[in-house]
């Protein structure tokens, strides 16, 4: 009895572990660096603004650290479009959003111009960074 018991428990666990890694559909990137080539597979899912990394970095960088990046939540999705929370719970539509060429994210949110960034991954991609045309960085960190 008591056999059945240890058996039922450990493919319990098992198919609740299997159960989990199926419902994962995020693929991490690797650590790419600038100049490498982007997928789409790699930017989909929930992403969000590091406010200390990115201030930290654009200092690295030389420049003045960003004090008015305020924490939100980007959701880039399958269908090219992104969506964006300030809690991280209720999402709402924001624009468009694709690659291009090797390594560049083209982000739209009407009625404003498309912005384009540079990007590339970081901590086993974890961490996405974004610089634009003025050498400025946005981290985004996954938030799933």
């Amino acid at each position: 009895m008591k056999q059945n018991s240890i058996r039922s428990i450990a493919l319990l666990s098992l198919i609740v572990l299997v159960s989990a890694c199926a419902s994962q559909d995020l693929v991490m990137a690797p650590d790419t660096i600038p100049g490498e080539q982007l997928k789409q597979e790699y930017m989909i899912g929930k992403w969000c603004t590091d406010r200390d990394l990115t201030a930290q970095t654009n200092k690295d960088a030389g420049l003045s650290t960003i004090s008015n990046l305020t924490r939100q939540y980007w959701n880039l999705r399958e269908t090219g479009t992104w969506q964006i929370s300030e809690t991280g719970w209720m999402y709402s539509n924001y624009g468009t959003w694709q690659l291009e060429e090797l390594n560049t994210l083209v982000i739209n949110k009407p009625p404003a111009d498309p912005v384009r960034y540079q990007a590339n991954f970081k901590n086993e991609g974890q961490d996405l960074y974004l610089e634009d045309k003025d050498k400025k960085f946005l981290v985004l960190t996954r938030c799933d």
